[in-house]
């Protein structure tokens, strides 16, 4: 079962600041202010992504917060949790639904399980671009080798997934501050 991956990432909005701070500019648009259900904030809308992914996945032999519990007690928290899954799977639905209803440029993004609808979510909340989004859930193995070439040149990395398309953008961005090339920034 794999687990969401996106829980360590940062905002796509802190990658462009240091972006811009290091001098870059790209020329794509990497961070997106998406609209948001029921007047939700990003952080309105990771949190409830977080405790839908505790619902959801949630192993009673892996929460260390109730370990100390008598077996009674763990049991009745146990019993809680799993009779609630029904309803936290009803709110990541609805949660997709108007996401996708306010974002049309979402739209599109496929999604084949709880944890794909889980890092979407999160992707949304933190930003991401629908390509790095999509890319993410349907085509990622890993950035690292790119994240390790930010890291040689820049001296950070991305912190999240970002498509092959943008990697080759933003490469060529830092290659035109190296060389002393003008580019242009769209955020």
């Amino acid at each position: 079962m794999r687990r969401t991956k996106v829980l360590k990432y940062a905002s796509a909005k802190d990658f462009v600041d240091k972006l811009g701070k290091a001098g870059i500019h790209s020329p794509i648009k990497l961070y997106y202010q998406y609209k948001l259900p029921d007047g939700m904030s990003s952080e309105d809308l990771e949190q409830e992504a977080s405790e839908i992914e505790f619902f959801l996945f949630y192993n009673k032999n892996k929460l260390d917060a109730i370990s100390g519990l008598p077996d009674d007690e763990k049991d009745v928290i146990n019993r809680y949790i799993i009779s609630s899954r029904s309803e936290y799977a009803k709110k990541l639905a609805g949660l997709l639904v108007n996401i996708k209803r306010l974002n049309p440029i979402l739209r599109d993004i496929k999604m084949m399980n709880a944890f794909d609808r889980i890092d979407f979510v999160k992707g949304v909340s933190r930003g991401f671009a629908p390509e790095d989004i999509d890319f993410f859930i349907n085509g990622n193995e890993s950035s690292e080798a790119f994240d390790k070439k930010l890291m040689g040149s820049l001296g950070f990395s991305a912190g999240f997934a970002i498509s092959p398309n943008h990697q080759q953008e933003i490469m060529d961005a830092i290659l035109a501050k190296k060389s002393g090339r003008n580019n242009s920034v769209e955020r």
